[in-house]
């Protein structure tokens, strides 16, 4: 690293100093223990020359192995136990911090707005089923939400009633093989010497069966609605 006197970088000195840290931040994939690592290490060196190596790293190998990886990206150096950045490293090191706040800033944002979309879904399908369970609605909008969160925009009736169909007929093709009259009912046709594909069929239609039923009393006054799932 270069020993650049502390003073104001010239334009060219800053230019470097940025696109370094854009290659940086680009090259490598950076772990939160050493972004962490090179906050701490800017902050204990922001009143000092040096610190010792020992009291930073305090016994941590996690520490330790990031403070390496500094000293070989030329952002740090160690020397007699004792830590110290130049100027050039203080610079670079703060706009990859600057990169990874922005970084993280925008991530933090992204998902809000998930999670804004989310819930705007789950009171659509409650809307649509006003006697839907919490936890069938919030399934729903799981669903839903990768596909709409680029569109920013709440799913159709349709979509909706597709995702509570789907995810209702899933439960109940699992649930309705435990029912006694439908086990009979399946053990009967195997002894008939009936395909699988025959067997399937009568598990999944005593499935649909249960899931209009729940949809019909979920929808209480309003009109019916049919799914693509149940056909």
């Amino acid at each position: 690293m270069s020993d650049t006197p502390t003073s104001s970088p010239t334009p060219e000195q800053s230019a470097e100093r940025r696109e370094r840290a854009n290659r940086l931040a680009r090259a490598r994939r950076w772990t939160r223990n050493d972004l962490d690592t090179l906050q701490a290490l800017t902050e204990a060196l922001a009143t000092a020359e040096r610190v010792d190596e020992a009291v930073f790293t305090g016994g941590s190998e996690g520490r330790a192995r990031s403070l390496r990886s500094l000293v070989i990206l030329e952002l740090a150096t160690v020397d007699a136990g004792a830590i110290a950045m130049d100027e050039d490293a203080r610079a670079v090191a703060a706009d990859l911090l600057a990169w990874n706040a922005k970084k993280q800033q925008t991530a933090a944002s992204r998902q809000q707005k998930g999670e804004d979309l989310k819930s705007a879904i789950v009171r659509a399908v409650q809307a649509t089923f006003p006697g839907i369970p919490r936890e069938v609605a919030v399934g729903a909008a799981t669903r839903l939400a990768p596909a709409l969160a680029k569109l920013n925009r709440l799913p159709s009736q349709q979509a909706m009633v597709d995702a509570v169909a789907a995810i209702r007929l899933e439960r109940w093709r699992q649930a309705v093989t435990s029912e006694r009259e439908v086990a009979e009912k399946l053990q009967a046709r195997q002894v008939r010497g009936d395909t699988n594909r025959a067997v399937k069929r009568f598990r999944d239609q005593r499935a649909i069966e249960r899931v209009e039923e729940e949809m019909r009393q979920w929808r209480g006054d309003l009109g019916p609605v049919t799914s693509h799932r149940l056909r």
